[in-house]
């Protein structure tokens, strides 16, 4: 599976397709944990493609020991394979077919899920924003004074 088909089967919030890090490699970027970075795609937790044998790398990125220490005991449990294994980030593999997996991948990397709206939700919102719009489009009632009135006569 790529990361185009990730996106549209478990519905990433993503700008329509993957974004692309400095070596030109689709990634779905994540929440940025490590705040002394700078603010780029590859520096952000984030999910990417490049394995032969159809599954996905989760990298994550976080400031302290503490934190990445309890990812890797969840991710280890959940049976991720270790890639790179360091002091406070790292890259795990996973296989995207396992849903446990991916929803745990989603939220260790802070990656959200997009919305999905039924007929009926759809189908009230243009109904409102036709209202909204129709309401703005009318001429101003009355004779365009704002209501304030001298009592010079």
């Amino acid at each position: 599976m790529n990361l185009t088909e990730f996106v549209d089967q478990y519905r990433v919030k993503t700008n329509r397709e993957p974004k692309l890090d400095d070596c030109a490699g689709e990634i779905i970027p994540g929440k940025q944990f490590c705040t002394d970075m700078p603010d780029r795609p590859e520096y952000r937790s984030h999910i990417y493609d490049g394995f032969d044998n159809g599954r996905l790398g989760l990298c994550l990125m976080y400031m302290g020991a503490r934190k990445w220490n309890a990812a890797q005991r969840h991710m280890v449990t959940a049976g991720f394979l270790p890639r790179q294994v360091g002091d406070t980030e790292g890259c795990y593999t996973f296989d995207p077919a396992n849903v446990s997996q991916v929803k745990l991948a989603m939220k260790l990397a802070g990656i959200k899920h997009a919305q999905m709206r039924s007929p009926a939700q759809i189908k009230a919102a243009t109904d409102a924003l036709a209202k909204a719009r129709a309401k703005t489009a009318q001429p101003p009632q009355g004779d365009g004074v704002s209501g304030l009135h001298s009592d010079a006569a």
